[in-house]
Protein backbone atom coordinates (compact mmCIF):
# COMPACT_ATOMS: atom_id res chain seq x y z
CA UNK A 1 0.00 0.00 0.00
CA UNK A 2 2.94 2.37 0.75
CA UNK A 3 4.36 1.54 -2.69
CA UNK A 4 1.05 2.45 -4.32
CA UNK A 5 0.86 5.73 -2.39
CA UNK A 6 4.39 6.59 -3.54
CA UNK A 7 3.42 5.93 -7.15
CA UNK A 8 0.50 8.35 -6.79
CA UNK A 9 2.87 11.13 -5.73
CA UNK A 10 5.47 10.49 -8.43
CA UNK A 11 3.16 10.00 -11.45
CA UNK A 12 1.47 13.38 -11.64
CA UNK A 13 0.90 13.74 -15.38
CA UNK A 14 -0.77 11.22 -17.61
CA UNK A 15 1.11 8.29 -19.04
CA UNK A 16 0.57 4.69 -19.98
CA UNK A 17 3.42 2.30 -19.22
CA UNK A 18 3.39 -1.43 -19.86
CA UNK A 19 6.17 -3.86 -18.96
CA UNK A 20 6.04 -7.39 -20.34
CA UNK A 21 8.37 -9.87 -18.62
CA UNK A 22 8.79 -13.27 -20.29
CA UNK A 23 5.50 -12.57 -22.09
CA UNK A 24 3.36 -13.57 -19.13
CA UNK A 25 3.66 -10.72 -16.60
CA UNK A 26 2.30 -7.26 -17.48
CA UNK A 27 2.73 -4.13 -15.38
CA UNK A 28 0.33 -1.39 -16.48
CA UNK A 29 -0.20 2.18 -15.31
CA UNK A 30 -2.73 4.62 -16.75
CA UNK A 31 -2.61 8.04 -15.15
CA UNK A 32 -4.69 11.11 -16.01
CA UNK A 33 -3.94 14.73 -15.34
CA UNK A 34 -5.75 17.93 -16.13
CA UNK A 35 -5.99 21.29 -14.49
CA UNK A 36 -8.04 21.27 -11.28
CA UNK A 37 -11.53 22.55 -11.94
CA UNK A 38 -12.66 25.17 -9.46
CA UNK A 39 -16.18 24.60 -8.12
CA UNK A 40 -18.37 27.32 -9.64
CA UNK A 41 -21.84 26.54 -8.31
CA UNK A 42 -23.48 26.31 -4.90
CA UNK A 43 -26.63 24.32 -4.17
CA UNK A 44 -27.79 27.09 -1.82
CA UNK A 45 -28.58 29.18 -4.90
CA UNK A 46 -31.12 26.54 -5.93
CA UNK A 47 -32.91 26.06 -2.61
CA UNK A 48 -32.66 29.65 -1.32
CA UNK A 49 -31.49 27.94 1.83
CA UNK A 50 -28.50 26.82 3.89
CA UNK A 51 -26.53 23.57 3.45
CA UNK A 52 -28.66 20.41 3.47
CA UNK A 53 -27.48 18.98 6.79
CA UNK A 54 -27.63 22.26 8.76
CA UNK A 55 -30.44 22.82 11.26
CA UNK A 56 -31.50 26.14 9.72
CA UNK A 57 -32.14 24.31 6.45
CA UNK A 58 -34.80 22.16 8.08
CA UNK A 59 -36.37 25.11 9.89
CA UNK A 60 -36.73 27.17 6.70
CA UNK A 61 -37.94 24.19 4.68
CA UNK A 62 -40.64 23.28 7.21
CA UNK A 63 -41.76 26.90 7.29
CA UNK A 64 -42.04 27.03 3.50
CA UNK A 65 -43.96 23.74 3.46
CA UNK A 66 -46.36 25.32 5.94
CA UNK A 67 -46.81 28.34 3.64
CA UNK A 68 -47.51 26.12 0.62
CA UNK A 69 -49.97 24.11 2.71
CA UNK A 70 -51.87 27.32 3.48
CA UNK A 71 -51.88 28.20 -0.23
CA UNK A 72 -53.33 24.76 -1.05
CA UNK A 73 -56.03 25.17 1.62
CA UNK A 74 -56.82 28.61 0.26
CA UNK A 75 -57.22 27.23 -3.26
CA UNK A 76 -59.38 24.36 -1.99
CA UNK A 77 -61.73 26.99 -0.46
CA UNK A 78 -61.72 29.15 -3.64
CA UNK A 79 -60.16 32.11 -1.83
CA UNK A 80 -59.75 35.32 -3.80
CA UNK A 81 -56.00 35.56 -3.05
CA UNK A 82 -55.06 32.87 -5.58
CA UNK A 83 -58.19 31.26 -7.05
CA UNK A 84 -58.64 31.90 -10.79
CA UNK A 85 -56.08 34.72 -10.82
CA UNK A 86 -53.67 35.12 -13.70
CA UNK A 87 -50.07 34.17 -12.93
CA UNK A 88 -48.73 37.41 -14.36
CA UNK A 89 -50.89 39.33 -11.89
CA UNK A 90 -49.58 37.25 -8.95
CA UNK A 91 -46.00 37.62 -10.24
CA UNK A 92 -46.18 41.43 -10.56
CA UNK A 93 -47.83 41.73 -7.17
CA UNK A 94 -45.10 39.64 -5.51
CA UNK A 95 -42.36 41.75 -7.14
CA UNK A 96 -43.91 44.98 -5.83
CA UNK A 97 -44.55 43.60 -2.35
CA UNK A 98 -41.40 41.59 -1.55
CA UNK A 99 -38.56 42.68 -3.84
CA UNK A 100 -36.84 40.47 -6.40
CA UNK A 101 -35.21 37.73 -4.26
CA UNK A 102 -38.04 37.16 -1.78
CA UNK A 103 -40.54 37.46 -4.63
CA UNK A 104 -38.82 34.55 -6.39
CA UNK A 105 -39.44 32.29 -3.39
CA UNK A 106 -42.98 33.57 -2.86
CA UNK A 107 -43.99 33.16 -6.51
CA UNK A 108 -42.42 29.68 -6.63
CA UNK A 109 -44.36 28.68 -3.52
CA UNK A 110 -47.58 29.86 -5.14
CA UNK A 111 -46.82 27.81 -8.27
CA UNK A 112 -46.09 24.77 -6.06
CA UNK A 113 -49.44 25.25 -4.35
CA UNK A 114 -51.21 25.51 -7.70
CA UNK A 115 -49.52 22.29 -8.89
CA UNK A 116 -50.63 20.37 -5.78
CA UNK A 117 -54.19 21.71 -6.11
CA UNK A 118 -54.54 20.92 -9.84
CA UNK A 119 -57.19 18.31 -10.70
CA UNK A 120 -55.14 16.38 -13.28
CA UNK A 121 -51.90 16.23 -15.25
CA UNK A 122 -53.20 18.47 -18.05
CA UNK A 123 -54.01 21.27 -15.63
CA UNK A 124 -50.61 20.91 -13.95
CA UNK A 125 -48.90 21.02 -17.33
CA UNK A 126 -50.76 24.21 -18.29
CA UNK A 127 -49.85 25.88 -14.98
CA UNK A 128 -46.16 25.02 -15.33
CA UNK A 129 -46.05 25.94 -19.02
CA UNK A 130 -47.28 29.44 -18.14
CA UNK A 131 -45.20 29.76 -14.95
CA UNK A 132 -41.87 28.94 -16.64
CA UNK A 133 -41.98 32.26 -18.50
CA UNK A 134 -41.59 34.08 -15.17
CA UNK A 135 -38.98 31.80 -13.62
CA UNK A 136 -35.23 31.31 -13.86
CA UNK A 137 -33.45 27.96 -13.53
CA UNK A 138 -32.95 28.41 -9.78
CA UNK A 139 -36.68 28.85 -9.18
CA UNK A 140 -37.53 25.81 -11.28
CA UNK A 141 -35.15 23.62 -9.28
CA UNK A 142 -36.54 25.13 -6.08
CA UNK A 143 -40.04 23.94 -7.03
CA UNK A 144 -38.71 20.42 -7.66
CA UNK A 145 -36.87 20.60 -4.34
CA UNK A 146 -39.77 21.78 -2.18
CA UNK A 147 -42.29 19.43 -3.81
CA UNK A 148 -39.85 16.54 -3.27
CA UNK A 149 -39.67 17.41 0.42
CA UNK A 150 -43.44 17.48 0.73
CA UNK A 151 -43.93 14.22 -1.19
CA UNK A 152 -41.35 12.50 1.00
CA UNK A 153 -43.44 13.51 4.04
CA UNK A 154 -46.14 11.21 2.62
CA UNK A 155 -43.82 8.29 1.77
CA UNK A 156 -45.83 5.05 1.70
CA UNK A 157 -43.77 2.39 3.50
CA UNK A 158 -46.51 -0.17 2.81
CA UNK A 159 -46.63 0.36 -0.95
CA UNK A 160 -47.28 -2.77 -3.03
CA UNK A 161 -44.13 -3.38 -5.14
CA UNK A 162 -46.31 -4.11 -8.19
CA UNK A 163 -48.24 -1.55 -10.15
CA UNK A 164 -47.89 2.21 -10.60
CA UNK A 165 -48.75 5.00 -8.19
CA UNK A 166 -49.93 7.79 -10.48
CA UNK A 167 -48.94 11.42 -10.14
CA UNK A 168 -52.60 12.30 -9.57
CA UNK A 169 -52.58 9.96 -6.55
CA UNK A 170 -49.42 11.52 -5.14
CA UNK A 171 -50.86 15.05 -5.33
CA UNK A 172 -54.18 13.84 -3.95
CA UNK A 173 -52.29 12.47 -0.95
CA UNK A 174 -50.71 15.90 -0.48
CA UNK A 175 -54.10 17.55 -0.36
CA UNK A 176 -55.82 14.98 1.83
CA UNK A 177 -53.02 14.02 4.20
CA UNK A 178 -52.42 10.32 3.51
CA UNK A 179 -49.37 8.38 2.25
CA UNK A 180 -48.77 7.58 -1.43
CA UNK A 181 -45.71 6.59 -3.43
CA UNK A 182 -42.08 5.71 -2.77
CA UNK A 183 -38.84 7.06 -4.27
CA UNK A 184 -39.50 5.95 -7.84
CA UNK A 185 -43.06 7.36 -7.86
CA UNK A 186 -41.90 10.63 -6.32
CA UNK A 187 -39.00 10.88 -8.79
CA UNK A 188 -41.38 10.62 -11.76
CA UNK A 189 -43.57 13.38 -10.29
CA UNK A 190 -40.54 15.63 -9.65
CA UNK A 191 -39.02 14.98 -13.09
CA UNK A 192 -42.32 15.71 -14.82
CA UNK A 193 -42.51 19.07 -13.05
CA UNK A 194 -38.99 20.03 -14.19
CA UNK A 195 -39.66 18.82 -17.72
CA UNK A 196 -42.89 20.85 -17.91
CA UNK A 197 -40.94 23.87 -16.65
CA UNK A 198 -38.71 23.60 -19.73
CA UNK A 199 -35.65 21.76 -18.38
CA UNK A 200 -35.33 19.34 -21.29
CA UNK A 201 -32.36 17.33 -19.97
CA UNK A 202 -34.21 15.86 -17.00
CA UNK A 203 -33.91 12.15 -16.16
CA UNK A 204 -34.53 9.65 -13.40
CA UNK A 205 -31.53 7.73 -12.11
CA UNK A 206 -31.85 4.30 -10.46
CA UNK A 207 -28.88 2.83 -8.60
CA UNK A 208 -27.83 0.60 -5.70
CA UNK A 209 -27.41 2.05 -2.21
CA UNK A 210 -26.16 0.39 0.96
CA UNK A 211 -29.24 -1.55 2.03
CA UNK A 212 -31.53 -1.11 -0.97
CA UNK A 213 -32.03 0.48 -4.38
CA UNK A 214 -33.04 4.08 -4.94
CA UNK A 215 -34.37 6.42 -7.63
CA UNK A 216 -33.87 10.19 -7.85
CA UNK A 217 -33.83 13.02 -10.38
CA UNK A 218 -30.95 14.55 -12.36
CA UNK A 219 -31.25 17.74 -14.42
CA UNK A 220 -28.85 19.84 -16.48
CA UNK A 221 -28.95 23.62 -16.52
CA UNK A 222 -29.56 24.51 -20.21
CA UNK A 223 -27.63 27.79 -19.88
CA UNK A 224 -24.73 26.46 -17.77
CA UNK A 225 -24.26 22.91 -18.98
CA UNK A 226 -21.61 22.03 -16.39
CA UNK A 227 -24.19 22.60 -13.63
CA UNK A 228 -25.62 19.11 -13.12
CA UNK A 229 -28.28 19.04 -10.40
CA UNK A 230 -29.32 15.97 -8.39
CA UNK A 231 -32.61 15.98 -6.49
CA UNK A 232 -32.92 13.29 -3.85
CA UNK A 233 -36.42 14.11 -2.61
CA UNK A 234 -35.67 17.62 -1.26
CA UNK A 235 -31.90 17.26 -1.05
CA UNK A 236 -30.17 19.19 -3.83
CA UNK A 237 -26.56 18.56 -4.86
CA UNK A 238 -24.47 19.79 -7.79
CA UNK A 239 -21.98 17.78 -9.85
CA UNK A 240 -20.05 19.76 -12.46
CA UNK A 241 -18.75 16.83 -14.54
CA UNK A 242 -20.23 16.46 -18.03
CA UNK A 243 -19.33 12.79 -18.18
CA UNK A 244 -20.50 9.54 -16.63
CA UNK A 245 -18.91 10.64 -13.34
CA UNK A 246 -21.50 13.41 -13.25
CA UNK A 247 -24.07 10.72 -12.42
CA UNK A 248 -22.32 9.86 -9.14
CA UNK A 249 -24.60 10.20 -6.11
CA UNK A 250 -22.48 11.55 -3.27
CA UNK A 251 -25.48 12.36 -1.11
CA UNK A 252 -27.46 11.17 1.90
CA UNK A 253 -28.22 8.04 -0.17
CA UNK A 254 -24.83 7.28 -1.71
CA UNK A 255 -24.41 4.82 -4.58
CA UNK A 256 -22.30 1.66 -4.17
CA UNK A 257 -23.27 -0.32 -7.26
CA UNK A 258 -21.78 -1.04 -10.67
CA UNK A 259 -24.71 0.07 -12.84
CA UNK A 260 -26.87 3.12 -13.51
CA UNK A 261 -30.32 2.65 -15.04
CA UNK A 262 -31.57 5.90 -16.53
CA UNK A 263 -35.20 6.64 -17.31
CA UNK A 264 -36.99 9.48 -19.03
CA UNK A 265 -39.08 11.92 -17.00
CA UNK A 266 -42.20 9.83 -17.67
CA UNK A 267 -40.53 6.69 -16.25
CA UNK A 268 -39.73 4.90 -19.53
CA UNK A 269 -36.20 3.49 -20.18
CA UNK A 270 -33.60 5.83 -21.67
CA UNK A 271 -30.09 4.42 -21.14
CA UNK A 272 -27.92 2.11 -19.07
CA UNK A 273 -24.21 2.27 -18.25
CA UNK A 274 -21.60 1.36 -15.68
CA UNK A 275 -20.83 3.46 -12.64
CA UNK A 276 -17.27 4.71 -12.29
CA UNK A 277 -16.58 1.78 -9.97
CA UNK A 278 -18.13 -0.62 -12.48
CA UNK A 279 -15.97 0.86 -15.25
CA UNK A 280 -12.78 0.21 -13.22
CA UNK A 281 -13.81 -3.34 -12.29
CA UNK A 282 -14.59 -4.11 -15.94
CA UNK A 283 -11.01 -3.11 -16.82
CA UNK A 284 -9.67 -5.50 -14.18
CA UNK A 285 -11.39 -8.51 -15.74
CA UNK A 286 -10.96 -7.40 -19.35
CA UNK A 287 -14.66 -6.72 -20.00
CA UNK A 288 -15.44 -4.33 -22.86
CA UNK A 289 -16.52 -0.94 -21.50
CA UNK A 290 -17.85 -0.01 -24.94
CA UNK A 291 -20.28 -2.88 -24.47
CA UNK A 292 -21.17 -2.08 -20.86
CA UNK A 293 -21.46 1.70 -21.43
CA UNK A 294 -22.05 2.34 -25.15
CA UNK A 295 -21.24 5.89 -26.20
CA UNK A 296 -20.58 7.02 -22.63
CA UNK A 297 -17.72 9.31 -21.65
CA UNK A 298 -15.52 8.61 -18.61
CA UNK A 299 -12.90 11.18 -17.57
CA UNK A 300 -9.90 11.04 -15.25
CA UNK A 301 -9.69 7.25 -14.88
CA UNK A 302 -6.30 6.36 -13.36
CA UNK A 303 -5.49 2.66 -13.34
CA UNK A 304 -2.50 0.53 -12.31
CA UNK A 305 -2.27 -3.26 -12.47
CA UNK A 306 0.06 -6.24 -12.41
CA UNK A 307 -1.16 -9.19 -14.51
CA UNK A 308 0.19 -12.74 -14.56
CA UNK A 309 -1.07 -14.83 -17.47
CA UNK A 310 -0.71 -18.59 -17.82
CA UNK A 311 -2.59 -20.17 -20.67
CA UNK A 312 -6.22 -19.04 -20.55
CA UNK A 313 -5.98 -17.76 -16.95
CA UNK A 314 -4.93 -14.29 -15.80
CA UNK A 315 -4.39 -13.19 -12.19
CA UNK A 316 -4.55 -9.43 -11.58
CA UNK A 317 -3.71 -7.08 -8.72
CA UNK A 318 -4.87 -3.49 -9.32
CA UNK A 319 -5.17 0.01 -7.93
CA UNK A 320 -7.23 2.93 -9.24
CA UNK A 321 -6.96 6.54 -8.10
CA UNK A 322 -9.39 8.67 -10.07
CA UNK A 323 -9.82 12.42 -10.46
CA UNK A 324 -13.32 12.18 -8.94
CA UNK A 325 -11.85 11.12 -5.58
CA UNK A 326 -12.68 7.40 -5.97
CA UNK A 327 -9.83 5.06 -4.95
CA UNK A 328 -10.12 1.30 -5.48
CA UNK A 329 -7.74 -1.60 -5.00
CA UNK A 330 -8.08 -5.37 -5.13
CA UNK A 331 -7.14 -8.62 -6.85
CA UNK A 332 -8.93 -11.04 -9.11
CA UNK A 333 -8.70 -13.84 -11.63
CA UNK A 334 -10.16 -14.25 -15.12
CA UNK A 335 -10.12 -16.72 -17.96
CA UNK A 336 -10.43 -16.15 -21.70
CA UNK A 337 -11.17 -18.74 -24.36
CA UNK A 338 -11.24 -18.10 -28.11
CA UNK A 339 -12.59 -20.37 -30.84
CA UNK A 340 -13.50 -19.68 -34.45
CA UNK A 341 -17.01 -18.50 -33.64
CA UNK A 342 -16.98 -17.89 -29.88
CA UNK A 343 -14.99 -15.76 -27.44
CA UNK A 344 -15.64 -16.26 -23.74
CA UNK A 345 -14.28 -14.12 -20.91
CA UNK A 346 -15.24 -14.72 -17.26
CA UNK A 347 -13.78 -13.75 -13.91
CA UNK A 348 -14.17 -12.40 -10.40
CA UNK A 349 -12.33 -9.89 -8.23
CA UNK A 350 -12.43 -8.68 -4.66
CA UNK A 351 -12.10 -4.94 -4.07
CA UNK A 352 -11.99 -2.19 -1.49
CA UNK A 353 -12.96 1.37 -2.44
CA UNK A 354 -12.94 4.79 -0.80
CA UNK A 355 -14.20 8.16 -1.92
CA UNK A 356 -13.77 11.64 -0.47
CA UNK A 357 -14.75 14.98 -2.02
CA UNK A 358 -12.60 18.09 -1.76
CA UNK A 359 -15.30 20.75 -2.04
CA UNK A 360 -17.69 19.47 0.65
CA UNK A 361 -17.91 16.83 3.33
CA UNK A 362 -18.59 13.43 1.82
CA UNK A 363 -16.80 10.18 2.61
CA UNK A 364 -17.67 6.64 1.60
CA UNK A 365 -16.11 3.22 1.76
CA UNK A 366 -17.10 -0.21 0.45
CA UNK A 367 -15.73 -3.72 0.31
CA UNK A 368 -17.13 -6.27 -2.09
CA UNK A 369 -16.87 -8.97 -4.72
CA UNK A 370 -17.43 -8.35 -8.44
CA UNK A 371 -17.79 -11.01 -11.11
CA UNK A 372 -19.24 -11.60 -14.52
CA UNK A 373 -19.11 -13.21 -17.92
CA UNK A 374 -18.79 -11.71 -21.39
CA UNK A 375 -19.48 -13.77 -24.51
CA UNK A 376 -19.18 -13.00 -28.21
CA UNK A 377 -20.78 -15.25 -30.85
CA UNK A 378 -19.62 -14.63 -34.44
CA UNK A 379 -20.80 -15.80 -37.82
CA UNK A 380 -18.47 -16.78 -40.64
CA UNK A 381 -17.40 -14.17 -43.22
CA UNK A 382 -18.88 -13.84 -46.68
CA UNK A 383 -18.79 -11.49 -49.69
CA UNK A 384 -21.74 -9.83 -51.41
CA UNK A 385 -21.01 -7.82 -54.54
CA UNK A 386 -18.57 -5.00 -53.75
CA UNK A 387 -18.97 -5.66 -49.99
CA UNK A 388 -16.31 -7.97 -48.59
CA UNK A 389 -15.75 -9.84 -45.31
CA UNK A 390 -19.32 -9.40 -44.15
CA UNK A 391 -20.11 -10.96 -40.79
CA UNK A 392 -22.23 -10.41 -37.71
CA UNK A 393 -21.80 -10.96 -34.00
CA UNK A 394 -23.78 -10.82 -30.79
CA UNK A 395 -22.12 -9.86 -27.51
CA UNK A 396 -23.55 -10.32 -24.03
CA UNK A 397 -22.24 -9.01 -20.72
CA UNK A 398 -23.72 -10.14 -17.40
CA UNK A 399 -22.03 -8.96 -14.20
CA UNK A 400 -22.83 -8.33 -10.56
CA UNK A 401 -21.40 -7.16 -7.26
CA UNK A 402 -22.22 -7.55 -3.60
CA UNK A 403 -20.65 -6.34 -0.37
CA UNK A 404 -20.97 -3.83 2.45
CA UNK A 405 -20.73 -0.05 2.33
CA UNK A 406 -21.00 2.99 4.57
CA UNK A 407 -20.77 6.78 4.12
CA UNK A 408 -20.86 10.08 5.99
CA UNK A 409 -21.72 13.69 5.13
CA UNK A 410 -19.89 15.00 8.20
CA UNK A 411 -16.28 15.99 8.83
CA UNK A 412 -14.21 13.00 9.94
CA UNK A 413 -11.31 12.83 12.35
CA UNK A 414 -9.04 10.02 13.51
CA UNK A 415 -11.64 8.77 15.97
CA UNK A 416 -14.54 8.91 13.50
CA UNK A 417 -13.49 7.05 10.35
CA UNK A 418 -15.73 5.26 7.91
CA UNK A 419 -15.57 1.46 8.08
CA UNK A 420 -17.35 -0.44 5.31
CA UNK A 421 -17.92 -3.42 7.59
CA UNK A 422 -20.05 -1.18 9.85
CA UNK A 423 -22.35 -0.36 6.94
CA UNK A 424 -25.19 -2.16 5.21
CA UNK A 425 -25.13 -4.86 2.56
CA UNK A 426 -25.55 -3.87 -1.07
CA UNK A 427 -26.13 -5.80 -4.27
CA UNK A 428 -25.92 -4.59 -7.86
CA UNK A 429 -26.15 -6.14 -11.31
CA UNK A 430 -25.47 -5.06 -14.86
CA UNK A 431 -26.27 -6.69 -18.19
CA UNK A 432 -25.99 -5.49 -21.76
CA UNK A 433 -26.63 -6.96 -25.19
CA UNK A 434 -25.15 -5.75 -28.49
CA UNK A 435 -25.52 -7.03 -32.05
CA UNK A 436 -23.20 -5.80 -34.80
CA UNK A 437 -22.87 -6.08 -38.57
CA UNK A 438 -19.41 -5.65 -40.13
CA UNK A 439 -18.43 -5.05 -43.75
CA UNK A 440 -15.57 -3.61 -45.80
CA UNK A 441 -14.86 -2.68 -49.39
CA UNK A 442 -11.96 -1.60 -51.62
CA UNK A 443 -12.28 1.01 -54.36
CA UNK A 444 -10.10 3.68 -56.02
CA UNK A 445 -7.06 2.80 -53.89
CA UNK A 446 -9.14 3.24 -50.71
CA UNK A 447 -10.39 0.78 -48.08
CA UNK A 448 -13.68 1.33 -46.30
CA UNK A 449 -14.85 -0.50 -43.17
CA UNK A 450 -18.20 -0.05 -41.50
CA UNK A 451 -19.73 -1.30 -38.25
CA UNK A 452 -23.36 -0.90 -37.17
CA UNK A 453 -24.15 -1.90 -33.58
CA UNK A 454 -27.53 -1.97 -31.80
CA UNK A 455 -27.51 -1.87 -27.97
CA UNK A 456 -30.15 -3.19 -25.57
CA UNK A 457 -30.66 -4.17 -21.94
CA UNK A 458 -33.34 -5.72 -19.78
CA UNK A 459 -34.99 -2.91 -17.82
CA UNK A 460 -38.33 -2.06 -16.26
CA UNK A 461 -41.00 -1.01 -18.73
CA UNK A 462 -41.84 1.76 -16.26
CA UNK A 463 -39.52 2.55 -13.35
CA UNK A 464 -42.54 2.64 -11.03
CA UNK A 465 -43.57 -0.96 -11.74
CA UNK A 466 -41.28 -3.60 -10.21
CA UNK A 467 -43.00 -6.58 -11.87
CA UNK A 468 -42.74 -5.71 -15.58
CA UNK A 469 -39.31 -6.07 -17.24
CA UNK A 470 -38.41 -6.56 -20.88
CA UNK A 471 -35.57 -6.11 -23.36
CA UNK A 472 -35.35 -2.43 -24.31
CA UNK A 473 -33.49 -0.92 -27.25
CA UNK A 474 -31.12 1.82 -26.03
CA UNK A 475 -29.48 3.10 -29.19
CA UNK A 476 -27.25 2.43 -32.19
CA UNK A 477 -23.58 3.14 -32.89
CA UNK A 478 -22.51 3.58 -36.51
CA UNK A 479 -18.78 3.70 -37.28
CA UNK A 480 -17.27 4.34 -40.72
CA UNK A 481 -13.54 4.24 -41.43
CA UNK A 482 -11.77 5.15 -44.69
CA UNK A 483 -8.07 4.44 -45.32
CA UNK A 484 -6.09 5.74 -48.28
CA UNK A 485 -2.38 6.31 -49.01
CA UNK A 486 -1.48 9.97 -49.54
CA UNK A 487 2.16 9.31 -50.46
CA UNK A 488 4.66 6.48 -50.52
CA UNK A 489 5.31 7.05 -46.82
CA UNK A 490 2.01 8.13 -45.26
CA UNK A 491 -1.58 6.89 -44.98
CA UNK A 492 -4.65 8.96 -44.20
CA UNK A 493 -7.48 7.50 -42.06
CA UNK A 494 -10.85 9.23 -41.71
CA UNK A 495 -13.14 7.88 -38.99
CA UNK A 496 -16.64 8.99 -38.10
CA UNK A 497 -18.74 7.56 -35.26
CA UNK A 498 -22.43 8.38 -34.77
CA UNK A 499 -24.10 7.74 -31.43
CA UNK A 500 -27.84 7.47 -32.00
CA UNK A 501 -29.77 7.52 -28.73
CA UNK A 502 -33.53 7.33 -28.27
CA UNK A 503 -34.07 11.09 -28.11
CA UNK A 504 -31.01 12.52 -29.84
CA UNK A 505 -27.61 11.94 -31.45
CA UNK A 506 -23.97 12.97 -31.21
CA UNK A 507 -20.86 12.34 -33.29
CA UNK A 508 -17.08 11.99 -33.17
CA UNK A 509 -14.94 12.63 -36.24
CA UNK A 510 -11.17 12.42 -36.59
CA UNK A 511 -8.51 12.43 -39.29
CA UNK A 512 -5.23 10.59 -38.72
CA UNK A 513 -2.01 10.61 -40.75
CA UNK A 514 0.28 7.63 -40.09
CA UNK A 515 3.70 6.79 -41.46
CA UNK A 516 4.02 3.54 -43.41
CA UNK A 517 6.59 2.16 -40.99
CA UNK A 518 4.22 3.01 -38.09
CA UNK A 519 6.85 5.20 -36.39
CA UNK A 520 4.78 8.37 -36.34
CA UNK A 521 1.12 9.47 -36.42
CA UNK A 522 -0.93 12.56 -35.64
CA UNK A 523 -4.68 12.94 -35.35
CA UNK A 524 -7.10 15.86 -35.28
CA UNK A 525 -10.68 15.27 -34.13
CA UNK A 526 -13.86 16.75 -32.79
CA UNK A 527 -16.88 15.52 -30.82
CA UNK A 528 -20.16 17.41 -30.82
CA UNK A 529 -23.95 17.10 -30.53
CA UNK A 530 -26.13 16.68 -33.60
CA UNK A 531 -29.75 16.74 -32.42
CA UNK A 532 -32.10 16.22 -29.50
CA UNK A 533 -31.20 15.19 -25.94
CA UNK A 534 -28.83 12.28 -25.40
CA UNK A 535 -27.79 12.86 -21.79
CA UNK A 536 -24.70 14.76 -20.69
CA UNK A 537 -22.74 11.52 -20.10
CA UNK A 538 -22.73 10.76 -23.86
CA UNK A 539 -19.59 11.32 -25.95
CA UNK A 540 -20.14 14.45 -28.03
CA UNK A 541 -22.85 15.94 -25.85
CA UNK A 542 -20.32 18.64 -24.98
CA UNK A 543 -18.29 20.08 -27.87
CA UNK A 544 -14.65 19.03 -27.77
CA UNK A 545 -11.74 19.50 -30.16
CA UNK A 546 -8.65 17.35 -29.66
CA UNK A 547 -5.21 16.71 -31.14
CA UNK A 548 -3.17 13.52 -30.72
CA UNK A 549 0.48 12.90 -31.53
CA UNK A 550 2.23 9.51 -31.22
CA UNK A 551 5.73 8.17 -31.98
CA UNK A 552 7.04 4.58 -31.82
CA UNK A 553 10.58 3.19 -31.68
CA UNK A 554 11.79 1.08 -34.59
CA UNK A 555 11.93 -2.07 -32.47
CA UNK A 556 8.33 -1.34 -31.32
CA UNK A 557 9.36 -1.47 -27.65
CA UNK A 558 8.70 2.18 -26.86
CA UNK A 559 5.97 4.64 -27.79
CA UNK A 560 5.12 8.15 -26.68
CA UNK A 561 1.83 9.96 -27.23
CA UNK A 562 0.27 13.31 -26.39
CA UNK A 563 -3.38 14.37 -26.46
CA UNK A 564 -4.54 17.96 -26.10
CA UNK A 565 -8.27 18.54 -25.84
CA UNK A 566 -10.42 21.65 -25.46
CA UNK A 567 -13.99 21.52 -24.17
CA UNK A 568 -16.61 24.21 -23.71
CA UNK A 569 -16.81 24.08 -19.93
CA UNK A 570 -13.40 22.93 -18.65
CA UNK A 571 -10.93 24.55 -21.03
CA UNK A 572 -7.82 22.74 -22.23
CA UNK A 573 -6.81 19.31 -20.93
CA UNK A 574 -3.62 17.35 -21.52
CA UNK A 575 -2.89 13.65 -21.71
CA UNK A 576 0.56 12.11 -22.10
CA UNK A 577 0.87 8.40 -22.85
CA UNK A 578 3.99 6.24 -23.03
CA UNK A 579 4.40 2.51 -23.43
CA UNK A 580 7.42 0.30 -22.82
CA UNK A 581 7.80 -3.33 -23.84
CA UNK A 582 10.58 -5.61 -22.63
Amino acid sequence: MHLITGMREILFITFLCSLNVFADIDFTIEKSFYQDHQIKYDAKELTYNSEYNESSYWFKTKYREFIIGNIVNCLENNCTTYHQRDLDEIYNESQNQFGEKDAQVYFSNVVAGLVISADDSLERQNILSEAKEYMNFNQKIYIGHILGHMMNNHYDHDRDPDGIVSQDEIYRAQRNGYDAGVCRDIAVAQATVLKDLGISETYILAYATAGDGHAMVIAQDPDNKDRIVSLNYGEVRINESQSAQGLSQDSSLADFGISYRIFNADGTPHDRLSTELGYVLNKVLGFDNNLSSPGSKFDGINFSSVDYTKGIFTATAFYSDNASGLNTLGAGVSLRRDTEHLTLNAGATGYHSRKSLKHREFHSQSIGIFGGIEAQLRTGKTDFGFLKNIYADTRVLVSGSMGKGDYSNEKLDENNEIDALDGDYFRSEHHMLASSLYAESNFANMTWRGIVTAHASIMKDDIRNESHHSLHYLGTTIKNQLNTPISDEYTLTLENTLYLKQNGSTMDFNAEVRSGDDLFSFQLGTSRPISGQTGYWTTGHEKETYFKLKANSRDNRFSLGLKIGKTESHGTTYRLESEFRF
